[in-house]
């Protein structure tokens, strides 16, 4: 299995850190959830780790342990115990009125959206996940402005990812695809240049 490089870890491990300062640029050059109609947050496995819970149950005025059972439920994902934000009828139960209700404190995993944390099962390694691809704008425009990034810098990633896009079921609400940590990162990187 390939190690991954200190650089990777790095960035991996302070992901929302990296994301948060280039997302206004991203919404306000990829899309504006105000402005879509599709239903967000919907039939998606939200991790919630204990950190989220404290902020979250603070913040609800409830305590964590009645936080945990009202709002959260635990699975088996990726062979380890994992708890995860509770949906009704399909959404997230803090999905209200097109907007997040704890938008200020949301999980970790939210917080990088149109990314999420996976694993990647053909190498078994870290990768980053985007979501609802075909389906919400700041998604699609994310994943063409990656591709056209990689078509500039790494054309052998770039051909894989373009035929898994061009195969996709289109008409599927949520296509998602993994992409490759230090790529996605320096795509992020660039925007934040671009940004500054």
């Amino acid at each position: 299995m390939k190690k991954q490089s200190n650089f990777e870890l790095k960035y991996f491990k302070n992901l929302t850190k990296t994301f948060q300062p280039v997302y206004n640029k991203i919404e306000k050059e990829f899309g504006n959830c105000l402005d879509c109609d599709i239903p967000c947050c919907y039939d998606m496995k939200v991790i919630i780790e204990e950190t989220d819970i404290l902020k979250i149950s603070r913040y609800l005025k409830i305590p964590p342990k009645q936080f945990k059972e009202e709002y959260t439920e635990m699975y088996v994902y990726e062979g380890k115990n994992e708890r995860f934000i509770k949906f009704k009828d399909g959404y997230c139960p803090f999905y209200k009125d097109k907007l997040c209700s704890i938008h200020e404190i949301k999980p970790e995993n939210c917080r990088i959206f149109p990314l999420t944390i996976d694993i990647w099962k053909d190498t078994g390694l870290p990768c980053l996940r985007v979501h609802q691809v075909f389906q919400c704008n700041i998604s699609t425009n994310f994943m063409m402005g990656f591709l056209e990034y990689l078509g500039k810098t790494d054309k052998e990633s770039h051909k894989v990812i373009s035929d898994w896009v061009e195969n996709a079921e289109t008409g599927r609400a949520g296509c998602q695809f993994p992409l490759p940590i230090k790529q996605t990162l320096d795509y992020i990187k660039s925007l934040e240049m671009k940004s500054a």
